[in-house]
């Protein structure tokens, strides 16, 4: 389906598998899970206009979506010697 890295993949209460991946790139995927069945799309959470790039996971608490993933900082450079 890609060529790209870190892919998962999350059920929605219908029963409509959608396929993540990369950097908040997101399709809902055909019924037999055999390709994608709409054009990739690009997302952002509502807190933040950037998402990680690594291992993108998503998952529904309490009747919340809640967006897991790795992302690159620049935490070294504030710390203090």
């Amino acid at each position: 389906m890609t060529a790209d890295i870190d892919a998962s993949l999350f059920e929605v209460d219908d029963g409509s598998v959608y396929f993540l991946w990369l950097n908040q790139k997101i399709a809902k995927m055909k019924d037999d899970l055999s390709g994608l069945a709409q054009a990739t799309r690009q997302w952002n959470p509502s807190n933040n206009g950037d998402v990680g790039f690594e291992c993108a996971f998503l998952t529904k608490i309490d009747g919340r979506y809640h967006l897991i993933c790795a992302g690159f900082n620049n935490w070294d450079e504030k710390i203090q010697t």
